[in-house]
């Protein structure tokens, strides 16, 4: 049996598959690029097309009626948005389900493999809300999710197969995946020990990536068209079909100036003044660039170092480090990054196809996330109560538990349940507080009672959410909770 999976992106979106027989991986990229295809999607009044195709011809239609474009879907996911098409409302999902079907029939019919399930990865604070619309998108487009795997982690399981050893063989390693793409930045270290692969620290950065290094591009070559013609700011606020051809060739600038000194940001017929049709042709260096996303970049760095610092680990104890996404290519990140670990920087050859690698491996073995951690009830007394013993399968069947606790002091018509996560083992003094629920109680109790009674259910669903559901005895209202960002490992079933 083959193992699918898929890395779902901001940026690109792609396919790979393990083969059951030899264990073989490959990324199912567009044979005419070998890249994975562009996370856009073209509305037409014919139709829609998704990938390479789209992304090139924002420049030529986005202001030509009869068709809509959407990028970076997966921001969207679980905020609620709607998008106005053509008289139609859509749904984030909606939109999403058109990447999921074109990924789905471009594999079959460029490289013969069938998508029926898979697993799906996703960057590691993408809430409960947004792995469910993201799921439903699946569905729609004929696709079940077996289960998510974090991106950073489904990194470590692609780059320990593809280097042609056991995971055994990397036991004992400490690996630091720093994937910063198109919509976010994950950092995650990863511990490797006794065949299992564990998070020992986790951190990101949302809204601070590729796409907001676009608009700050857009920002400032705007801003020097400004001052170039003598305009009022105000006026010059590009919409519609002019700002998808900006945001399209900042893009396009942002990936030269990797590899070049200098570019130029060129939109045609960018702003109409007094009949008169005026272009954008703005010239862009690498060192004013880097000035824009300095401050993203030392947030980034930040983010490392508050990993490092959480999980106890210093920089000259991890073993390798990963780099993965198109942000992690520009040159003062490398740089930085080659500054502070040096020769264990690893060059990844399937840079852009490993995550979806990691994820069929996990598909092929059948891997399952388990929990790192144990999770836990802290009780008045301050005391802590286990939940769910750390290496807890985080899988639906059986993770069910039905508490009944006590509430101490009712004085205040609340009772607050507070659910803690502890970061090392056999230190209850790590446990750091995920959730509080209030709960209603009765500030009042009829005799005999000296305690109001609290009924309590957790479970964990199949996009790795902690539900939390209690109400009191006396107060019938239920009080809710999602806990998203607990920690997982992987292991056999």
């Amino acid at each position: 049996m083959n193992g699918i999976g898929i890395d779902f992106g901001t940026t690109n979106s792609v396919v790979a598959i393990c083969e059951g027989r030899t264990g073989r991986t490959r990324g199912l990229t567009d044979p005419d690029s070998n890249l994975p295809h562009p996370s856009v999607v073209w509305f037409r009044g014919d139709g829609v097309e998704v990938g390479r195709r789209a992304k090139h011809q924002i420049q030529g239609f986005a202001e030509v009626p009869g068709n809509f474009f959407v990028r970076s879907v997966k921001r969207e996911l679980g905020k609620g948005k709607r998008y106005g098409i053509f008289g139609e409302e859509k749904a984030a999902s909606d939109v999403a389900a058109e990447i999921f079907r074109f990924l789905k029939n471009r594999a079959k019919r460029d490289h013969k493999v069938d998508v029926e399930a898979a697993v799906v990865t996703v960057p590691v604070h993408f809430d409960g809300r947004a792995r469910r619309e993201l799921r439903k998108a699946a569905a729609d487009a004929g696709v079940h999710i077996k289960t998510f795997i974090h991106e950073p982690f489904a990194a470590v399981v692609g780059y320990c197969k593809n280097a042609r050893q056991d995971i055994t063989s990397f036991d004992g390693s400490r690996i630091l995946v720093f994937d910063w793409g198109g919509g976010t930045l994950d950092v995650t270290l990863v511990q490797i020990q006794g065949g299992l692969l564990a998070e020992v620290g986790t951190g990101a950065l949302d809204d601070i990536a590729g796409d907001r290094f676009d608009a700050r591009v857009g920002g400032h070559v705007v801003s020097r068209f400004v001052e170039t013609h003598g305009f009022r700011t105000e006026l010059v606020t590009p919409q519609g079909g002019t700002r998808a051809r900006l945001w399209e060739e900042c893009e396009r600038g942002k990936i030269v100036l990797s590899s070049r000194l200098q570019t130029k940001v060129q939109v045609a017929q960018f702003f109409r003044r007094g009949g008169r049709d005026l272009d954008l042709d703005e010239s862009m260096d690498r060192s004013g660039f880097e000035k824009l996303i300095r401050q993203d970049v030392d947030a980034a760095f930040h983010i490392v170092d508050k990993v490092l610092n959480e999980a106890r680990v210093s920089e000259p104890e991890v073993t390798r480090v990963l780099l993965i996404g198109g942000s992690s290519r520009i040159p003062v990140v490398r740089q930085e990054m080659e500054k502070r670990f040096g020769a264990r920087l690893v060059e990844v050859a399937n840079a852009d196809t490993i995550i979806a690698e990691g994820a069929a491996i996990v598909a092929q073995e059948d891997l399952c996330p388990f929990l790192q951690r144990p999770v836990q009830i802290r009780l008045a007394d301050e005391t802590l109560y286990t939940v769910y013993e750390a290496g807890t399968l985080a899988i639906p069947d059986g993770s069910q538990k039905n508490l009944t606790l006590f509430c101490t002091d009712n004085r205040d018509g609340v009772a607050h349940l507070v659910i803690a996560e502890r970061l090392r083992p056999g230190d209850p003094s790590s446990a750091i507080t995920k959730e509080i629920v209030d709960i209603g109680v009765s500030a009042k109790l009829p005799a005999p009672y000296e305690h109001e009674r609290v009924y309590v259910t957790l479970a964990i669903d199949q996009d790795l959410v902690l539900e939390v559901k209690a109400h009191s005895a006396t107060q019938r209202k239920v009080a809710t909770a999602e806990i998203h960002d607990l920690a997982f490992g992987l292991r056999a079933r």
